[in-house]
């Protein structure tokens, strides 16, 4: 019997990158659904925590595309659409992105240590560069520090996609 790692070792990463897999193309969106909302729950407990409104993190997503008054503590209905809706469409494509590189991986405890470091990576290149060149949110001062566990969060939950592809693989 073969292990994981050999299993994965036979596999050509190369061929798996190329290879379209619409179930894992679903499963990649789903769990990046999923680690969205995990995300956007533990980012609102911070807020909130922070005695800042719970909202807060939704309002900020909407910033890139509203303008620095969607943050005001009055801002709701379209504000909030707006900025859930960004925010989620965002962690869906990150998910199939994440699903689609880790196709060779089909569990969920392999696929935590990609998720940690997808983290990581949405954390330094997503929060600290990309979101920081939109001026209005630049100039909010969002704490990098505490971004970084609530990124983790959201890589972990990526895991999930192992999931989620066993479940629409069964169905299908």
């Amino acid at each position: 019997m073969k292990s994981h790692h050999a299993e994965l070792l036979d596999e050509n990463i190369v061929e798996v990158w190329l290879r379209r897999d619409p179930v894992r193309c679903m499963a990649g969106l789903a769990g990046g659904l999923l680690s969205g909302l995990v995300m956007l729950l533990a980012a609102m407990i911070s807020a909130k925590v922070a005695q800042v409104d719970a909202l807060f993190p939704i309002k900020v997503a909407a910033v890139p595309l509203l303008g620095a008054g969607a943050t005001e503590f009055a801002a709701k209905g379209s504000v909030l659409a707006v900025g859930l809706f960004t925010h989620l469409f965002l962690c869906a494509v990150l998910g199939v992105v994440f699903a689609h590189f880790t196709g060779a991986v089909r569990t969920v405890k392999g696929l935590l240590g990609y998720g940690l470091v997808w983290g990581v990576f949405a954390w330094i290149f997503i929060f600290n560069l990309f979101v920081q060149a939109f001026t209005e949110i630049f100039a909010l001062q969002l704490p990098s520090g505490l971004a970084l566990p609530i990124h983790l969060l959201f890589g972990l939950t990526l895991a999930s996609v192992a999931w989620f592809d066993q479940m629409f693989r069964q169905k299908s």
